[in-house]
């Protein structure tokens, strides 16, 4: 690992995007859970079933919760992409794939962390919805969101690593 290519890669305009729309979900949950938990009753929907059904109630303190995973991934992705020689990859680092490849793994991890904010962020609205109207209308799109959507940018990244050097 001592013998990892170091190279900086440049953000280009799709990087600033991506950092910025990570940052701003991240402020937009993080507001929303406050308002969520100032407007609530004292106990929400925590859990919901396949069908969308809420199948356990709670404290209305795990809306001030629901943003610590986000908050640390957000965090922790964002100083994680400062050392992309230290990640692993698919296809052997050289001189010349290097810079290439770790641009496409820093821009894994930017859409990651986008994706995760805005699955927070359905389910913070899914409570919320439930807590009003004792339904859920977002209960499967969330499952289907929250088992599909990492693996896009997973597969986009995959695909274009291996077509590469």
């Amino acid at each position: 690992m001592a013998n990892q290519i170091r190279v900086r890669p440049e953000k280009e305009s799709l990087d600033v995007v991506l950092q910025l729309t990570g940052w701003l979900l991240l402020g937009v949950l993080l507001i929303t859970a406050l308002y969520f938990y100032l407007s609530l009753p004292e106990v929400v929907a925590t859990h919901f079933n396949l069908k969308g059904e809420a199948d356990a109630p709670g404290s209305k303190i795990s809306l001030l919760l629901l943003p610590v995973f986000p908050i640390l991934a957000t965090i922790g992705m964002n100083w994680l992409i400062r050392y992309p020689h230290l990640f692993n990859y698919p296809v052997k680092i050289t001189e010349e794939n290097a810079l290439r490849q770790y641009t496409l793994a820093i821009r894994l991890i930017r859409w990651l962390i986008v994706v995760i904010n805005l699955l927070f962020f359905l389910i913070l609205l899914s409570i919320n919805q439930a807590a009003k109207t004792s339904a859920n209308k977002y209960g499967a799109g969330i499952i289907v969101a929250a088992t599909v959507l990492p693996f896009v940018p997973l597969a986009i990244y995959l695909i274009k690593s291996a077509g590469g050097k």
